[in-house]
């Protein structure tokens, strides 16, 4: 598949910056498009799941944040806890995220969502270690 350009080099920005290389590039170019305008009309994603949206990401990526947060607090680690909007917001911030999206992000919701969609996409293509370790280094770090 080929992506959009700008949207292909933001995947490689993303990629060179936090050290995972995607195998599906396509579904971090779906975690950067808002939900509302854009669907990636690529028959290998489609066919890996064909309601694949940055609202279905970011469902996905909450639901991954609250998995490592109960895990973290089982084991006593303090390194990952569920995390709201305006903290991921905050880290949206602080990560410079705004430059791998195509659209303006304004509000803490949208912020917090975006990152939320990048960790679903993160979860699917390289699975919960990886998707762990951008918590604790990314997400989460201080």
């Amino acid at each position: 598949m080929e992506i959009y350009r700008p949207l292909s080099i933001a995947v490689d920005n993303f990629e060179n910056r936090f050290g995972i290389k995607f195998d599906k590039k396509e579904l971090l170019a779906v975690a950067f498009n808002n939900a509302s305008k854009t669907r990636v009309r690529d028959r290998s994603v489609h066919e890996y799941n064909p309601r694949l949206t940055r609202k279905t990401l970011s469902a996905l990526g909450d639901t991954v944040l609250n998995l490592l947060s109960i895990e973290a607090e089982l084991n006593r680690r303090s390194s990952i806890r569920y995390q709201s909007n305006s903290y991921l917001a905050n880290r949206f911030d602080i990560l410079d995220f705004q430059q791998y999206l195509p659209t303006m992000c304004r509000s803490d919701e949208t912020k917090g969502n975006a990152i939320e969609a990048v960790l679903g996409a993160i979860y699917l293509d390289q699975g919960l270690e990886t998707a762990r370790d951008f918590c604790t280094n990314g997400i989460i770090a201080t």
